[in-house]
């Protein structure tokens, strides 16, 4: 055989890695669109280098979920928890996408035999113009079942008795806390403090009014115990 039919002869190609599928995935998209459709899951993997089989949720024991990569992941599961938990409320989810997941950080259990998201709730910490220090929980979400709704109700019970954690809360909600003996802020001056609002009126022992920026008034109770500056 002469060494020309040498060169000639076709090379094997070893399989491409998950990794380098996505990045060929990525070169093809933008060769015919200005915008390419990646899953979350696929972008976290592009961005962090990571796999699929990296991130995974102990059985029936509640994570913290802290960084973007692994809210990006199992971002479209919270969407649809909270979703699902906010389907009969008047105002509905807030959380309706990978960019809602994002700002908050994320308390999650997966406790049946599927390696899905079963319950959750999300909190944030103080912004640069409030004057508090510690968690405000900010929702919660399940897959509809009773023991996911359980499950997410009794954590955000027992964060409520920490020092600096709170939530705000009306109708179904605040009717549990209550049946539950959450505590209750009752202090008006403490609630104007924590809301930045010289204009908030209790209404009754531990119900308070105030409006929004957007000028809509809500009625709520703040239940846990907030550390106002």
């Amino acid at each position: 055989m002469r060494f020309d039919d040498l060169i000639k002869r076709p090379v094997k190609q070893r399989p491409l890695t998950y990794k380098e599928s996505l990045e060929a995935k990525l070169r093809q998209e933008l060769a015919v669109k200005p915008a390419p459709k990646f899953t979350a899951v696929e972008w976290a993997i592009m961005e962090g280098g990571g796999s699929l089989e990296e991130f995974e949720l102990p059985k029936n024991q509640w994570e913290v979920i802290m960084s973007n990569s692994d809210k990006s992941e199992v971002g479209q599961d919270l969407v649809g928890l909270v979703q699902n938990a906010y389907s009969n409320t008047p105002q509905g989810s807030f959380v309706n996408s990978i960019k809602d997941v994002i700002p908050s950080d994320w308390n999650v259990i997966d406790w049946d035999h599927d390696p899905d998201v079963d319950a959750c709730l999300f909190y944030r910490g103080p912004r640069a113009n409030e004057k508090w220090q510690g968690h405000k929980i900010q929702g919660l979400g399940h897959d509809g079942t009773r023991t996911s709704k359980d499950k997410a109700i009794a954590k955000t019970r027992e964060l409520l008795g920490l020092p600096g954690w709170w939530i705000e809360s009306s109708d179904a909600m605040q009717h549990i806390l209550k049946k539950l003996n959450a505590p209750a802020v009752t202090d008006q001056a403490v609630l104007q403090k924590l809301f930045n609002d010289p204009n908030l009126r209790m209404v009754d022992q531990d119900t308070y009014t105030r409006k929004l920026p957007n000028g809509q008034e809500v009625t709520e109770t703040v239940f846990g115990n907030p550390k106002v500056n």
